[in-house]
């Protein structure tokens, strides 16, 4: 993902203002290895709660505008909710 798509995705998904400290759960897409990933965002306060290998990337809870200081960084390739995944039988 261009660096510059994540900023507008990010500031809709986790808007700012009063809602800046309100916990979310955020699936962040990384770059690098996961472990150091893992300690990066551990560093900023960010609760890693999974590592999900297969598409390289962390479950995470955090507040929002430490989400969307995320997208500085060139190590992170997107950040997007967290949400229920549900089948259809």
């Amino acid at each position: 993902m261009d660096d510059g798509a994540i900023l507008p995705v990010v500031h809709r998904l986790f808007p700012g203002s009063d809602m800046d400290e309100k916990e979310e759960k955020a699936i962040v897409w990384v770059s690098i290895p996961l472990d150091e990933a893992r300690e990066r965002l551990l560093a900023r306060g960010i609760t890693v709660r999974r590592e999900l290998k297969l598409i390289r990337g962390l479950a995470v809870t955090a507040p929002a505008r430490a989400l969307r200081d995320l997208q500085e960084e060139v190590w992170v390739t997107s950040v997007e909710p967290d949400r229920e995944v549900h089948a259809i039988t």
